[in-house]
């Protein structure tokens, strides 16, 4: 269970960043 915790939010987390460096590129460009 603690890993599939873990891989849970390991997902999430990759998730978050790569909406979040999305959002920062657009925002830097515009």
């Amino acid at each position: 269970t603690f890993g599939n915790s873990f891989l849970d939010q390991s997902q999430e987390l990759a998730a978050f960043t790569s909406l979040w460096t999305l959002s920062s590129s657009h925002h830097s460009i515009g």
